[in-house]
């Protein structure tokens, strides 16, 4: 488990980050707020208790799939929380009763952390009961599927402390989890280990997965090592990527990946023995998830040098990437950090997370990166933050098929240092350049599509009539300029056949 050298291979937001935050800009712009969803691109949904969005899922026909907790104040009692929404924000009335569904385990403790989409439509959620592994598997309705686990739950009891923080499904339908176990006796002498379980399409352990259907990783003695991020790698892999903090919860931290062969056992063509101990600062952190690329390098999202946002890209071997982007400066905040990470098909990476504004006050952020590891210019300066009217803090990102991007978390009022409500919240940004529809009429058909081109549309049908205006030139066209629709909308046009 060899500590890798500092290369250039780590992208640090420092001291420019406040000037990062770009300019104000149109409506429609990248990194705007979408004000086709919910209420200006907001929404926020109380299930009145104490609520919050851990993680979100976009099914195929757009809507949105968030799940986290619910519970009770003063008691501790506590649910697994699910909500899908149309893809205008509004809650979907035919899932659970209203848009919404709570699950219960049976135990004061239980959180839904992460959420997958099985192709048949049915939503497989983890999370923790009671010190164990939770599952649940949900019809597209909402209900719970009998045909998984027992009555559409399971619990799988690793020792005195186990959770699933993230859920992957693969191409086989099986259902790999990733989080934290620890054994029986005090934290100090058992600290948590990874912990990576696969489970059939019935809910059951796989036999075929490591040793019956469980591994664990343990990466530095008395280290408190913690996954909160898993995706699969080409050739079948499993990576895994997280923090790992000394003596319990101090710091510093470092950041822990572990990379598994398709039967769970380590890759040793990772870092030598399949688990990576990196720290690419004096004080390393990884809350942020991991991406894999197509080419198996390795991405990951978390916090350096005392809470400076960061992207960390990793070699097929474990070793920093000198290739990607580098930018160091002032740390601007000892709070901030990234909670989760995308990546767009066109290679640039979505980070979400949480701005610092006061010790009592925080927003939701989003920044995009270039496929080298730059800011993205061309996404509102690089990063957009966000205010939902509380001490918001963004979880989960994801993507729709549109382009557009949608965040996750909670929105809660907290009072001497306590929470005293909480609700679930989403916002919705523009991804790329909405079609703004130009003016062409008049001009000839190849600089109307020239035009139309530039303004992120496209041309739809093409009719031709007889008209006194010079042959080839437009002379009408839908819809009329001005508009605003999404990226790559059609602009149908007419052009002159020119006189009889």
């Amino acid at each position: 488990m060899a500590t890798k050298p500092l290369m250039r291979g780590l992208f640090v937001l420092g001291a420019a980050f406040a000037l990062l935050l770009g300019p104000t800009a149109d409506a429609g712009a990248p990194g705007t707020l979408d004000t086709s969803f919910g209420h200006h691109g907001k929404v926020i949904t109380d299930f009145g208790r104490v609520d919050g969005i851990e993680d979100i899922a976009i099914q195929p026909d757009g809507k949105i799939v968030a799940v986290g907790d619910s519970w009770l104040l003063g008691t501790g009692s506590d649910h697994f929380a699910l909500a899908r929404y149309a893809k205008s924000g509004a809650l979907d009335p035919t899932f659970g009763l209203g848009g919404k569904v709570t699950t219960d385990f049976g135990s004061l403790t239980s959180a839904a952390y992460g959420v997958a989409l099985q192709r048949d439509g049915k939503i497989v959620v983890a999370g923790l009961a009671g010190g164990d592994i939770a599952l649940a598997r949900y019809e597209p309705d909402g209900s719970l599927d009998g045909s998984f686990g027992e009555s559409g739950k399971v619990l799988t009891d690793l020792g005195v402390y186990s959770a699933a923080f993230r859920i992957v499904l693969q191409p086989d339908g099986k259902i790999v989890v990733a989080g934290p176990t620890r054994e029986h006796g005090s934290y100090d002498a058992h600290p948590p280990d990874f912990v990576i379980a696969r489970y059939t399409t019935d809910g059951t352990l796989d036999p075929s997965f490591a040793a019956g259907g469980v591994v664990i990783t343990a990466f530095q003695p008395g280290f408190a090592d913690t996954p909160y991020g898993v995706a699969l790698a080409p050739g079948g892999k499993i990576v895994a990527a997280g923090t790992g903090l000394p003596g319990g919860f101090s710091g510093p931290g470092v950041i822990d990946i572990a990379r598994y062969n398709a039967d769970g056992s380590p890759d040793t063509t990772f870092a030598g023995d399949g688990a990576l101990v990196s720290m690419p600062t004096d004080d390393s952190y990884s809350y942020g998830g991991v991406v894999v690329q197509p080419d198996s390098k390795i991405v990951v999202a978390g916090a350096v040098s005392i809470g400076g946002m960061a992207l960390i890209r990793y070699t097929t071997t474990g070793a920093l990437d000198p290739t990607f982007g580098f930018a160091r400066g002032d740390v601007v905040s000892a709070l901030g950090g990234a909670e989760d990470l995308v990546r767009q098909p066109d290679g640039k990476f979505v980070v979400a997370g949480v701005k610092v504004v006061s010790e009592t006050n925080a927003e939701f952020m989003v920044a995009r990166f270039k496929r080298s590891g730059a800011l993205d210019s061309s996404f509102h300066g690089g990063a957009a933050i966000t205010d939902l009217g509380a001490v918001d803090q963004a979880r989960a990102v994801a993507l729709q098929p549109d382009g557009k991007i949608v965040l996750g978390g909670i929105s809660e009022q907290i009072s001497n240092g306590f929470t005293e409500a909480g609700d679930f919240a989403l916002a919705r940004y523009v991804g790329v350049a909405n079609c703004r529809v130009p003016s062409v009429v008049g001009k000839t058909l190849r600089a109307a599509k020239t035009a139309i081109a530039r303004a992120n549309c496209r041309v739809g049908r093409v009719g031709r009539r007889a008209s006194a205006s010079a042959r080839g030139r437009v002379v009408s066209q839908r819809p009329p300029p001005g508009k605003t629709f999404a990226n790559r909308s059609k602009i149908d046009l007419v052009v002159s056949r020119g006189r009889r």
